[in-house]
């Protein structure tokens, strides 16, 4: 039987956000991220461990958006050409920045944090390639933002 999804957002791999949003973020208390992060993490299901997550960035970030902004772009992994197949070796970068499961919370703490800064907002969800959170953003806000900002001939096309 696969491994339930939910089990992508564990305490590793925020340990893993911590140490990337500390080499970026002044002031970032990786420590306190990591025990508020945890707590509670393995009882909660797929969208209450995102929610959790989010929640402990909200209480360890910058208060500034556009700060917090800055730092999750500068914390993101390269980008690579594809993931490794299951069973595969992982390509070069994988473990240089934050990707994968871990941009779920940090797509949800963007769109939370940046209603004030859409256009800014917008760029950071599609730094991050949270491409359905931008989306979301842009119907609250201005479509026409959203077409500025991300093309319609991305991914984010399909799902409008």
């Amino acid at each position: 039987m696969a491994e339930p999804f939910k089990n992508f957002l564990n305490a590793g791999l925020v340990r893993e956000a911590a140490s990337h949003l500390a080499r970026h973020t002044p002031g970032f208390d990786a420590k306190a991220f990591v025990r508020q992060a945890s707590t509670g993490l393995d009882a909660l299901e797929l969208k209450a461990r995102s929610l959790h997550i989010c929640a402990a960035l909200e209480a360890t970030m910058p208060a500034a958006f556009d700060a917090a902004a800055k730092a999750f772009e500068a914390a993101l992994a390269p980008p690579t050409p594809e993931v490794a197949s299951e069973g595969g070796d992982a390509p070069a970068g994988l473990n240089e920045g934050l990707r994968g499961w871990i941009l779920w919370p940090v797509g949800e703490y963007i769109a939370r944090h940046g209603q004030a800064q859409p256009e800014r907002a917008l760029a950071a969800l599609h730094g991050a390639q949270a491409v359905d959170d931008a989306w979301r953003l842009a119907v609250a806000f201005d479509p026409c933002v959203a077409f500025t900002i991300i093309p319609p001939t991305t991914e984010a096309s399909r799902h409008a």
